[in-house]
């Protein structure tokens, strides 16, 4: 009897493994059943996704293993064949000053924590911003893949640049405002650069504004702006800082330069007011220094100073 014992517990034990493996192998199929569905669920919003979804292998060679059909949405036909057959093609498309961004990538020497900014090249030629989060894939600590997604941030950064734009330019004339001028003022006080500032006050806008309106006052100080910013070179900055004053800011100069620049601003006023109805009437003072640390309000005080000595003690004549 010992020994039946023996067979019915053997055939127990058998029955027991095929059972956990039958179990095992329902279960097994079942999880492939669930995950077939969930490809055929996700797969349709991958391709129809507008952002640019990818994964891409680098190591032992690159090769794209995914890459979302919205690539030829964003950069133009054919653009996600050409990748899959050269995945170094995306060089030839990103911008010069993003190239060092996207080697770093690549390489892993980039903060994956923080949105990647960089512009590719539409087939039309022109470039596109896209914000991108890739995560690494990492395998004995070498990094063997990158997967992510890129979305074009191309009208987001037109909106930035364009409020960017407001804050620091002046609605009427179109030249920066006083916001500017004193931020201007902030970063070189606590640099060593030579800089010389001159300061211009409109004197007849008061009368234009009272004898034929605030339309041709504006229009008088819309052609001052014009007539400032054709003096201006690369180092040279005009600035609308008050109703009727306005500024001119040197950096990288020396004072000779600085009078050059006013007989130049004399002859050009000089040119203007010959040929028009509603000449323009300048006081002037202008200050240098050459190391601007801890001298900007010092140097604005002198320039306004000699500027309202130069409103006082003139007729009613062009700058002279």
């Amino acid at each position: 009897m010992r020994w039946v014992k023996v067979v019915w517990i053997s055939i127990g034990v058998v029955l027991g493994v095929l059972t956990l493996k039958t179990v095992q192998l329902i279960k097994n199929r079942r999880n492939d059943r669930v995950q077939q569905d969930d490809e055929y669920r996700i797969y349709p919003l991958l391709e129809h996704a507008k952002d640019i979804i990818y994964y891409v292998e680098i190591e032992p060679i690159p090769r794209y293993r995914y890459l979302s059909p919205s690539i030829d949405t964003a950069l133009g036909e054919q653009v996600l064949e050409e990748t899959f057959e050269n995945p170094f093609a995306i060089f030839d498309r990103i911008h010069p000053e993003d190239y060092n961004t996207l080697e770093r990538k690549i390489n892993g020497q980039i903060d994956f924590n923080q949105p990647i900014i960089q512009r590719w090249k539409h087939n039309n030629g022109n470039y596109i911003w896209f914000e991108e989060h890739a995560t690494p894939i990492y395998r004995n600590e070498e990094l063997v893949a990158l997967q992510g997604v890129i979305r074009n941030i191309s009208d987001k950064v037109e909106l930035m640049e364009r409020l960017e734009y407001q804050i620091s330019h002046d609605r009427l004339t179109g030249i920066y405002n006083r916001d500017f001028f004193e931020n201007y003022m902030k970063k070189y006080d606590q640099t060593d650069d030579s800089v010389a500032m001159v300061l211009c006050d409109l004197d007849n806008l008061k009368k234009i504004n009272d004898t034929f309106g605030h339309k041709q006052g504006d229009e008088l100080i819309q052609n001052t702006a014009t007539l400032l910013s054709s003096l201006s070179e690369s180092d040279i900055t005009v600035c609308r800082v008050g109703g009727d004053e306005f500024a001119l800011l040197l950096t990288n100069t020396s004072e000779a330069e600085v009078k050059l620049l006013v007989n130049k601003l004399i002859d050009q006023l000089k040119h203007f007011n010959e040929t028009t109805k509603f000449p323009i009437y300048l006081s002037l003072g202008y200050a240098y220094r050459s190391n601007s640390r801890a001298e900007m309000e010092n140097m604005y005080m002198e320039a306004d100073q000699w500027m309202y000595e130069h409103k006082n003690n003139k007729e009613e004549l062009p700058l002279v």
